[in-house]
């Protein structure tokens, strides 16, 4: 789209003349009773009676992109899923798609399956098939729809579990903070491609957190990204809950009748890294001894274990069953090689051996090593058969059992999953320096955009500074205020009298707490996910001293061309306008101070706003040549949205008085950095990874 270039003067002057018009046209559209809501375009909120209804007041909304489906055997996947749905609303995504639409299955009050509808997306295959950019763009499209159907909340936590859905993730906008769980080195499974592998190591890359589940993960990672270690748990209640007069339902088979009860377990996946040879010569030591395997075979030669009459093959059995086949071993086994895989896992089972009160005997996996005398590791068969052999002799002592028990609750899943809710909650402050002049509903409403449906960031201080407002629009600024501090901390600053653009900004600066600054007009509303996106484009570019969003409204490059009829349709829609555009930027020469985001330090090192611009104009193009000329990058966030209702304080000014302000501003700022060249719309923007 080619725009014809007009000089500042004349655009802004352009613009202002129909400002007051567009504002008229949207009160009049939404004013009720004759009272003008905070917003000039309040957002229509749509609910769902069948999801949204039950959200009540949460902060986030979780996705997890998971590695198996639901019903499959129950891991850490599912562990997971439940226990941050004690938190928040769950959405626990399954590769597999529907052939009727969007299914959405509610497994309790916040937890809900959903499997998206195959007619955008077509056949791709799971685990390692990589879509087209058609493909991508339509499973994206049936996302998104799924989204506004739950009514999703401002902030949205996705939890990818296998790189393989990164190909669609990772066009994302940033209102999607993205943590990867990384649970096994895939590096290991037959069907693991090139291409997955390229896709994790770039999701290693790029998330915004790295959980491992491992000591061995983590130290294979380190060198790209800073991890935290999460490892598997215990679901405590599902095992401590078991009636032992239920173990009935599944029958043991025994090949003979040995008097004392010698029965050895295990449950789990029958795959490769099953050691099939460790197992056949410990079988045959002592055939009083009944092994008892419960799990699926996906590597068929272990099937030729089932030619010994004291090993017992069950299949698969559901989760309910588990605790009561548990409680009928004496011993339980974990007879793993110590391939890559299992050298970087967290066994799930070992911890489900200890709730139940069960000694566990094991190979020497990396991971068991920490738990000490609460398990015998054996580094070949003929010990790992002693170790049983001992533990049957010896049986459970009260100690013993003790011990397992406690180290079960030391490591149950309610106590992982608040090591991620911690994580995903942890975010450096941001203050966000908002100034009023006049309009408290104006101001009312750009705030109520930072806090609306669960907020748009999880740590904001906001500092309002009025510049000499009236008595009776200052109360009712301060009403408003209080009706919002419960969502956020918020201070108000009264200037007296009106202190311009760069002095009351600069009053706001200097009252900041946070980590990062954002300089916020009251005429604008935040889209979800921005200040995600401006905080995180100065956490990643050292060399960035400022960012801005783009936005409707604006006389220069971060101005996008796009239409909508209502706020609510804005914060809809701008997740597909800044898709594919994840963490990408474009340097400017100057991004404009309607909303604009820098490191706290910075603005020490820059200087706060130059004051001699009075009233405004002029002080955003003084202020970003300081920062360029110390060295740093001035950019504008292709990721971010910010609506501009269009400069309520300067449309309140007449002609004459904003011409002899622009050209007085000009002057001074000719003075210091030499001609001023006027500022341009961008002909196209950069093309989308899609």
């Amino acid at each position: 789209m080619t725009v014809e270039n007009k000089n500042y003067e004349q655009l802004y002057l352009d613009l202002s003349e129909s400002y007051s018009t567009l504002r008229q046209q949207y009160v009049d559209k939404l004013t009720v009773d004759g009272v003008e809501p905070y917003c000039p375009m309040l957002p229509a909120i749509r609910h769902n009676d069948t999801v949204a209804d039950h959200r009540s007041n949460q902060e986030r909304d979780i996705f997890i992109f998971s590695i198996i489906n639901w019903d499959f055997r129950f891991q850490r996947p599912q562990h997971i899923a439940k226990e941050m749905s004690n938190r928040s609303r769950v959405f626990y995504v399954e590769m597999e798609l529907s052939a009727v639409g969007i299914s959405i299955i509610r497994k309790s009050e916040n937890l809900y399956v959903i499997r998206l509808p195959m007619a955008n997306t077509g056949l791709i295959d799971l685990y390692h098939g990589i879509g087209s950019n058609k493909q991508i763009s339509g499973w994206i499209d049936s996302f998104y729809r799924c989204i506004d159907e739950v009514n999703s909340t401002s902030q949205k936590t996705v939890i990818i579990q296998h790189p393989w859905w990164w190909q669609f993730v990772k066009h994302f906008p940033p209102e999607f903070q993205i943590m990867f769980d990384c649970m096994d080195d895939i590096s290991g499974f037959s069907n693991t491609t090139d291409e997955i592998l390229a896709l994790e190591r770039s999701l290693i890359e790029s998330c915004d957190h790295l959980v491992v589940s491992s000591e061995a993960l983590r130290e294979s990672t380190k060198e790209t990204k800073e991890s935290i270690l999460v490892r598997n748990g215990c679901a405590l209640e599902h095992f401590l809950g078991f009636d032992s007069e239920s173990e009935s339902e599944l029958k043991l088979r025994s090949a003979k009748d040995s008097g004392k009860r010698k029965n050895v377990g295990y449950v789990g996946a029958l795959a490769e890294w099953f050691d099939i040879d460790l197992l056949a010569e410990i079988v045959q030591l002592d055939d009083s001894i009944q092994y008892h395997i419960c799990g699926a075979v996906t590597h068929k030669p272990i099937l030729a274990l089932d030619e010994f009459e004291n090993v017992h093959f069950y299949g698969e059995i559901s989760y309910d069953l588990v605790p009561g086949f548990i409680s009928q071993m004496d011993v339980m086994m974990i007879p793993f090689q110590l391939t890559p895989i299992i050298q970087a896992c967290d066994p799930v089972k070992f911890y489900e051996h200890c709730v139940m009160g069960v000694p566990t005997v094991a190979t020497q996996m990396p991971e068991l090593f920490r738990a000490g005398d609460n398990v015998a590791l054996a580094s070949d068969a003929k010990e790992f058969f002693q170790y049983i052999k001992l533990m049957i002799e010896q049986g459970i002592d009260d100690n013993l059992k003790e011990r397992l028990i406690k180290y079960a609750h030391d490591n149950s899943w309610a106590r992982r999953a608040g090591h991620i809710w911690e994580k995903i909650s942890s975010y450096p402050k941001v203050s966000i320096v908002v100034l009023n002049y006049g309009r408290p509903s104006w101001s009312l409403g750009a705030i109520h955009s930072l806090c609306e449906r669960g907020g748009n960031y999880p740590n904001l201080e906001v500092i309002v500074v009025d510049n000499g407002s009236s008595e009776e629009q200052l109360d009712e600024l301060e009403a408003g205020l209080k009706n919002l501090s419960h969502r956020m901390e918020i201070q108000l600053i009264k200037n007296n009298e009106n202190f311009g653009f760069a002095k009351g900004n600069n009053v706001g600066i200097a009252r900041c707490t946070g980590e990062y600054v954002v300089l916020l007009n009251n005429d604008t509303y935040v889209s979800p996910g921005a200040i995600f996106s401006l905080v995180g484009h100065l956490k990643r570019n050292p060399e960035v001293g400022a960012v801005g969003p783009l936005t409707n409204n604006i006389g220069n490059e971060a101005k996008l061309f796009v239409n909508y009829p209502d706020i609510s349709a804005m914060c809809r829609e701008a997740k597909r306008w800044l898709t594919g555009y994840r963490n990408h930027n474009t340097s400017l020469k100057v991004v404009a101070y309607f909303c604009v985001a820098f490191r706290a330090k910075d603005l020490e090192e820059f200087g706060y706003l130059n004051e001699a611009y009075g009233q405004g104009m002029f002080e955003d193009d003084d202020h970003c040549n300081v920062i360029r000329k110390q060295g740093y990058d001035v950019v504008l966030a292709e990721d971010a949205f910010v609506h501009h209702h269009l400069s309520a304080t300067f449309s309140k000014l007449e002609d004459t008085h904003r011409k002899k302000l622009f050209e007085s501003n000009k002057k001074i700022y000719e003075s210091r950095w030499g001609k001023w060249v006027p500022h341009v719309y961008r002909e196209k923007r950069p093309v989308s990874e899609l």
